[in-house]
């Protein structure tokens, strides 16, 4: 088992990239430390105190894992400290912080333990200091350490592989006695240049270790040495061809935590299908690394961009059914500011606005924008209205303020446009998918669309361009008179650009124009498309049980309480229910189902995910059930606490029992 660790000081988030690279350059970036499963808890701390020496100053510290949100939450201890098994056990695997708790550690930059994110560490047998694995020839020729003849062996079942993300080159064919096929690989972001290794002729053979050579591998590899090439810095890694036996230099971490490497069978798969089965492998690696990182960098910039929030409060009154009107009448008012922290009081009910009701707010005000009547189109793929009126009166820029004043907030955006037209509204080039007839929901643009679609030969077009050319042509596409059966699809793609993009460039520009108004969003957006994509389109909005699950926390009664079974039931029931929502099979003889989404509202005040993510997980305690009453469950949307009925252990009641608490609670305080 392996875990990567980091050490950060008091924080509540996950580190920026520029906060990673400092404290990779103190010593207390990421490591892969590994520790066997019947490791017992001193040894687990000796092994982090080995990777991170510095841990000896922090007087204690802390587990601490992070959220979908990117937030992190403390990992319970348990008595007597984590074993290798309970690490297994309890699930801890994977990406680790560990926080001091008495002291901070000295931040001082660390000549020996600055390293790449998993580099290998190698204790030093003079100086006794952990050293980074491709740094440790050097180090010792500083240090004084008689080498002698000592070899480092690596056993040839392990696969040696950069530190980067992973592309698989064609199968090359390994210089061994066997004639053995062996995939090469070699990273993607720093072009590992013909990584090639050879296999010794039986399974008992081990590769060893040479001292690194300083020269530069050749242009046309024909001595068989490879070289990773790194910020114009050549690391060898010594893939020597060598009568009777195979070396390399053991420079990098091993796949075997990433992908499994097996030999082609030529039985089963071909070079071809193996080779393709293993590139979507990574492709979709890839594209987890490039979410990742996009969402990364639009925590970090809206970090940065929530800063100028104001910590004086403006009280407003809000109705539920009127939400828009209220807040337009709000931001109207003389004096007002969209930096000014909204404490919300919606109207008729009893609730202190702690930031429950605020995210409820701009959770039903982004609901609630399209009203305004600047848009149109299906759920999901919105897209401008032409609407002159409108762009006199400012809506466009109002809207532009209020997804702005939602973001600035805590709230969500607005992921509701139209993906390919957020692509052409950010100066890029939208999906090959793009735009299609059916996003139209105008009746007779949608028929003259279908109507040039529908052309098949030279003898239809006669008939289509004297039905539908003059209306192609007075929107811009005077090239309908002029085309062949082949062009039509290329005409309705102009038509569809145009509709849905040039005749509105107006109306979006406000709309852009609003946004830039509050502390300059557009400018921002502009600067990362990619990166602010998921406040204005739904790519990667759907919740799952997974992710539900992950958002909360149980407060439970410590293991042999007599109200242990029973929370443990209630458990059961709760987790069972969120899968019935995520099915949508929640209805019940009174009601109809629920979506996640509504669990969520429920329990929130949001009804998504907000970018920045929430303050803490939701914790979830358990209350007895009082004989003659009802245990609905209650909610603290502010403190994001949610107490269940202590031993419900009916799916059904349970299910129905919150099925009702959800559908009928219009407002705080008011099931």
């Amino acid at each position: 088992m392996s875990i990567r660790s980091s050490v950060l000081f008091l924080s509540q988030r996950i580190p920026t990239t520029k906060e990673q690279q400092n404290l990779r350059e103190c010593g207390l970036g990421f490591k892969k430390v590994s520790i066997a499963s019947n490791a017992t808890p001193q040894e687990v701390l000796d092994l982090l105190q080995t990777a991170f020496p510095k841990l000896h100053q922090s007087g204690g510290f802390e587990y601490l894992k992070a959220d979908s949100s990117k937030r992190l939450y403390a990992i319970p201890l348990p008595e007597g400290g984590y074993t290798g098994q309970n690490l297994k056990g309890y699930g801890i695997q994977g990406k680790i912080y560990l926080r001091p708790i008495q002291a901070d550690l000295d931040k001082e930059k660390s000549q020996v333990d600055h390293q790449s994110d998993d580099e290998i560490l190698q204790e030093c047998r003079s100086c006794h200091q952990m050293i980074p694995q491709t740094r440790l020839r050097e180090h010792i020729l500083h240090c004084g350490y008689n080498e002698s003849d000592e070899v480092l062996e690596v056993s040839s079942n392990c696969p040696i592989i950069s530190d980067e993300v992973l592309e698989v080159d064609p199968l090359r064919e390994a210089a061994n006695g066997d004639g053995d096929t062996r995939p090469a690989v070699r990273s993607n972001h720093q072009q590992l240049q013909a990584a090639s290794t050879t296999a010794a002729t039986s399974s008992d053979d081990v590769l060893r270790a040479e001292p690194r050579s300083t020269a530069s591998a050749p242009s046309d590899g024909s001595t068989g040495r490879s070289g990773v090439h790194r910020d114009g810095n050549t690391t060898q890694l010594g893939s020597r061809q060598q009568s009777g036996a195979s070396a390399t230099a053991a420079t990098c971490r091993y796949i075997t935590d990433y992908m499994d490497i097996i030999e082609p069978d030529s039985a089963d798969l071909s070079d071809e299908e193996l080779q393709f089965v293993m590139q979507e492998s990574l492709n979709d690696l890839d594209r987890e690394s490039d979410t990742t990182a996009c969402e990364a960098r639009l925590q970090e910039k809206l970090g940065v961009f929530c800063e100028v929030r104001e910590e004086d409060g403006v009280d407003l009154i809000i109705r539920r059914k009127r939400v828009v009107k209220d807040a337009s009448s709000s931001i109207a008012d003389p004096g007002f500011s969209f930096y000014r922290t909204p404490i919300i009081h919606f109207a008729g009910e009893n609730a202190i606005d702690m930031g429950g009701p605020k995210r409820e707010f701009f959770a039903l005000l982004m609901k609630e924008l399209p009203s305004l009547g600047i848009v149109e189109g299906k759920l999901g793929k919105l897209y401008f209205a032409h609407d002159i009126s409108l762009m006199e009166k400012g809506c466009y820029r109002l809207a532009g303020q209020m997804v702005a004043w939602s973001v600035l907030h805590g709230g969500q955006g607005f992921p509701a446009i139209h993906p390919a037209l957020f692509s052409l509204m950010t100066g890029g080039s939208p999906s090959p998918e793009g735009f299609q007839i059916e996003d139209i929901t105008d009746f007779d643009v949608a028929s003259n669309l279908n109507m040039i679609n529908s052309i098949n030969t030279s003898e239809d077009i006669a008939g289509v361009v004297a039905t539908v050319g003059d209306w192609a042509a007075n929107n811009g596409c005077n090239n309908i008179y002029s085309m062949t059966a082949d062009q039509t699809k290329d005409v309705v793609k102009q038509l569809l650009r145009q509709h849905m993009y040039y005749r509105c460039t107006s109306e979006i520009q406000q709309f852009q124009m609003g946004l830039d108004s509050v502390n300059g969003l557009w400018k921002s957006v502009m600067s990362d498309p990619p990166a602010y994509r998921p406040l204005f389109t739904s790519c990667n909005s759907q919740l799952t049980f997974s992710t539900m699950k992950r958002l909360f926390r149980y407060d439970r009664s410590p293991a042999g309480h007599r109200s242990y079974e029973g929370e443990e039931d209630t458990i059961y029931c709760w987790e069972a229910f969120l899968q019935s929502c995520e099915a949508n099979s929640t209805e019940t003889d009174e009601q109809g189902p629920l979506g996640l989404k509504e669990v969520l509202q429920f329990c929130t005040g949001a009804d998504a995910i907000p970018p920045m993510g929430f303050a803490k997980q939701i914790d979830i305690g358990f209350f007895p059930i009082k004989e003659g009453t009802k245990p609905f469950p209650r909610v603290h949307t502010c403190n994001l606490e949610l107490h269940l009925p202590r031993g419900m252990d009916e799916k059904k009641d349970f299910t129905n029992l919150m099925v009702e608490s959800i559908k009928c609670s219009p407002g705080f305080g008011k099931i």
